[in-house]
């Protein structure tokens, strides 16, 4: 093992809550939405309009959140996979 294996584990454990963390709130929004878009198909404009606008805003906000996690797990694989002498291709 190497000597940075600790604070890989332990990165390796905060990304897993942070995304387990981002897929429960991906989950949250998408339920928000669901429930905004039937609100808008029984009003004529307003608020239900906007609930939905900004439910599609936050999971724009959470998709980016979402790709930040996804590249520094690559790059924690990455890490790992260097002193195996292995590489990645992707």
């Amino acid at each position: 093992m190497t000597s940075d294996a600790t604070p890989q584990a332990a990165d390796a454990q905060r990304l897993e809550r942070e995304t387990s963390s981002l897929v429960e709130e991906f989950a949250r929004l998408t339920t928000d939405l669901a429930e905004g878009i039937t609100a808008a198909n029984g009003s004529a404009e307003g608020e239900p309009g906007e609930r939905v606008e900004s439910v599609l805003s936050a999971m724009e906000a959470l998709a980016d959140r979402l790709g930040a996690a996804a590249l520094e797990a690559d790059a924690l694989v990455a890490s790992r996979m260097r002193p195996l002498g292995g590489e990645i291709h992707g």
